[in-house]
């Protein structure tokens, strides 16, 4: 789910041209020296590939400006902020600064701050032992006149490592990673404006229409929106998308699903899925293939699907012909379709709701 930054024009009257209040999705702290080129490198193209806008100091520092100010306005330009502390975090001034600025903004701000501990134990960095324990010393007869300084930041590596994070040591780093992608997206998901905020009465409707689907008493079934053209079906089915989507790990959103199918056929609907999970291009050579693929890489996920406009079986059963598709016992999978016509040939697994 990409979006827009800040930072650009909008219509105050078209609510499908609202802008984030914020510049960036994530800044980035890190120390070069550690991770520039290994972990930190994976993360931010995994962030890249999902959508996720990041402020990383070696793309996006101006020449000539003052690098502080400018570190210091993207840290307060970002919805939150991912802290990578490795071995010689501590040893750089510049990440020490930056590190007592994100954690003053998420507290002025209302900014999240998500801690990776790479390759060191967070104790360690709770109580300044071993490379910490010398960097700090080395700061104390650096800044000998200025003990303020050193002890708000030996005050701010306690504070951080008390927050909850990732601890990198004993995990394989794409599933670190692939969690991390995740939980970001999780913080900010809920934040992004919405297509519809300025329509009259949605939010009633939206929250009457969440009451009626009982999510968390059966946690794995199909639900459909049934009504004449034009009454609003996909409107209130965006919105809701939009209120539940947090609580899900993957979520899709197919628009024009019969318009899409009599043009393209069922292999491009089960690619714009697909695009959904990989975050890249898919390449599926039939129907039967896809399928497979489908039903791999949803199985035992937390999924929500909304099918948008589908009037027959066939447009739909080649994506998610079942709630078994999805998952076992526990996990939660949730299908919402909307359709013009509630036929016999799409009312199996159904329970319907006229709007």
């Amino acid at each position: 789910m990409a979006h827009t930054a800040g930072g650009e024009s909008s219509s105050s009257s078209d609510p499908r041209n609202s802008t984030p209040n914020w510049k960036y999705d994530v800044f980035l702290s890190f120390t070069g020296k550690d991770t520039r080129l290994k972990f930190l490198d994976h993360l931010d193209k995994a962030f890249e590939r999902s959508g996720i806008k990041t402020f990383k100091d070696d793309k996006d520092l101006e020449r000539g400006k003052v690098i502080k100010e400018d570190l210091f306005q993207a840290i307060e330009d970002s919805l939150c902020a991912v802290i990578v502390i490795s071995e010689n975090y501590a040893k750089s001034t510049w990440c020490l600064e930056e590190l007592q600025k994100i954690l003053e903004a998420s507290k002025i701000l209302d900014r999240r701050v998500f801690p990776i501990f790479y390759d060191v134990d967070p104790t360690d960095v709770r109580h300044q032992r071993k490379r910490f324990l010398e960097a700090m010393d080395e700061h104390e007869n650096r800044f000998r006149e200025d003990n303020v300084k050193v002890q708000t930041w030996r005050s701010a590596l306690c504070e951080i490592a008390n927050l909850s994070g990732w601890d990198t040591r004993g995990r394989r780093e794409a599933d670190l990673i692939e969690e991390i992608v995740i939980n970001v997206w999780t913080c900010i998901i809920p934040k992004l404006p919405s297509y519809v905020d300025n329509l009259v009465g949605i939010e009633s409707r939206a929250g009457d229409m969440m009451s009626r689907l009982e999510i968390g008493v059966d946690d794995r079934h199909f639900v459909g929106i049934w009504g004449m053209g034009g009454v609003g079906k996909t409107t209130l089915a965006r919105v809701v998308f939009e209120k539940l989507s947090h609580k899900f790990e993957v979520c899709c959103f197919l628009d024009n699903v019969r318009e899409t199918f009599e043009k393209e056929g069922k292999v491009s609907l089960q690619q714009k899925l697909l695009f959904h999970l990989e975050k890249k291009a898919v390449n599926i050579p039939n129907d039967y293939e896809g399928m497979k693929m489908i039903r791999k890489r949803l199985h035992n996920k937390k999924v929500l699907l909304v099918i948008d406009d589908v009037d027959h079986e066939r447009q739909f059963k080649n994506l998610a012909e079942s709630p078994d598709w999805w998952s076992s016992f526990g996990t939660r999978s949730f299908g919402f379709f909307s359709s013009r016509k509630k036929k016999s040939r799409v009312e199996r697994y159904f329970r319907w709701i006229e709007e």
